[in-house]
């Protein structure tokens, strides 16, 4: 027996014991666990129902006839394998792909501007226009401004689709979303409960080409190889694939596939729609923004920031450095200069309701302990740029017999913090260095 569904929860979470769900597919008896159906969730987790529970199945195959939301009640809760399920109930009957589409926020998603839009393959990363970062240090200042502040039972779709659009949205910034999809030959060989995982990533300037930005397993970026080896037990190699019917068809011949994809692809679903029926994704609808924002931090109304690069402009030019505010509000992880305490780093732990900052010193002879109520003003942020000087720009300064230095950051009053490279201050950190005194090598 194949049964086909969809459902609702978290790829890396632990589930409660009793929730809603759409089922993505489940599997022939006896595939994944003997005498049980294996069902897939859109979440990202498996789970398996005993195959002698006509009454439940028959729910089961209701609900793929009927698109209808299920609950299912776990008899066990395991955090790293699957769980068995001990009894499904039908909720409603629900089209979710059709009222994804049928909800587009107008100041988001124009029908009339991706009919202008050119697609020429099949490739999710189409159009995508990943922005390329100039360093790893880029990157990680770049990952410090996510939102960290998730809820535990939050999907990783959802939390990859926040952090791409807020990364595109407050510092113009495009990055794309890497998915590992787990092949029954992995998951039949470990009893894996997950059977796929999704998660930010950027481009950059150096040997590793891109890195992966997974606030909801690590702090900084990891390199896809180190990324991939936190999920896979056996650390075999993932194939790059650009066909989601190759992942479903293929699943002897490794233990999983790599799919790259813009960021505008939220779901599997959409992937598999852009192989079985040509569907592209392009701009970010504001129906899916809303379930993103509520899922990942439980906020009532799922609020999201104002889009200021709009995708939908037409304008295919890449955003960059420049377009990163350096006066905006500093994010909870996000790493910064204080210029009042000798230019050290220090890190962001949380923001005051009267705007001020609780802050850890990373360096330096405070280094490990907190602060309260330290003004914007004295935090300088680690990207962005102020006319043609950006963050890590290397430039000379004149004033001091042409010595070499590195822009480290931008402080709110628009001026520099320099580290010298040459000269007589070279290894120390200054701040208030205006873009007049400085010139470009």
């Amino acid at each position: 027996m194949k049964i086909i569904l969809i459902l609702a929860l978290s790829c890396s979470s632990l589930a409660s014991a009793t929730a809603k769900f759409k089922l993505i597919k489940s599997s022939n008896p006896d595939e994944y666990l003997a005498n049980h159906i294996s069902l897939f969730l859109n979440n990202g987790e498996i789970v398996h129902i005993d195959k002698s529970k006509q009454e439940q199945l028959e729910i089961i195959r209701d609900a793929i006839l009927n698109n209808m939301t299920v609950t299912l009640e776990r008899q066990t809760n395991f955090e790293d394998k699957s769980d068995i399920i001990k009894s499904v109930y039908a909720l409603e009957t629900r089209n979710m792909s059709v009222e994804v589409e049928n909800q587009n926020n107008k100041e988001m998603f124009s029908l009339e501007r991706f009919n202008r839009v050119n697609f020429t393959s099949l490739d999710p990363l189409e159009r995508s226009n990943i922005t390329r970062l100039k360093s790893y240090s880029d990157a990680e200042s770049l990952m410090n401004t996510f939102n960290g502040d998730t809820r535990m039972k939050s999907e990783c779709y959802n939390r990859a689709h926040m952090w791409t659009y807020e990364s595109l949205a407050k510092q113009g910034i495009t990055l794309g979303k890497v998915w590992i999809f787990f092949t029954r030959k992995y998951i039949r060989e470990f009893r894996h409960k997950w059977w796929f995982h999704v998660a930010p990533y950027t481009n950059v300037n150096d040997d590793n080409g891109k890195y992966i930005l997974d606030r909801g397993f690590t702090m900084i970026p990891y390199n896809l190889e180190n990324w991939k080896n936190m999920f896979i037990k056996n650390k075999a190699s993932c194939p790059v694939i650009k066909d989601y019917n190759q992942y479903e068809n293929d699943y002897k011949n490794a233990y999983c596939y790599l799919i790259y994809s813009s960021q505008y692809y939220w779901q599997p679903w959409q992937i598999e729609n852009l192989s079985n029926k040509k569907e592209h994704r392009w701009g970010y609808k504001g129906f899916e923004l809303k379930k993103a924002y509520k899922d990942s931090l439980g906020r009532r109304h799922g609020k999201y920031p104002e889009l200021r690069a709009n995708p939908n402009s037409g304008n295919s030019t890449t955003p960059t450095n420049s377009r990163v505010d350096y006066k905006r509000r500093l994010g909870v992880g996000e790493q910064v200069y204080n210029i009042q305490k000798d230019n050290k780093k220090v890190k962001v732990l949380s923001v005051q309701s009267d705007g001020t900052y609780t802050i850890k010193f990373l360096e330096g002879p405070n280094s490990g302990r907190t602060g309260n109520n330290w003004g914007r003003h004295a935090l300088a942020v680690t990207n962005g740029c102020t006319g043609t000087i950006c963050v890590g720009d290397k430039l000379i300064n004149p004033s001091q017999n042409s010595a070499k230095v590195r822009v480290l950051a931008i402080q709110l009053n628009g001026n520099f913090v320099l580290e010298f490279l040459s000269g007589q201050h070279q290894g120390k950190r200054g701040n208030n260095w205006l873009r007049s005194e400085l010139r470009h090598q």
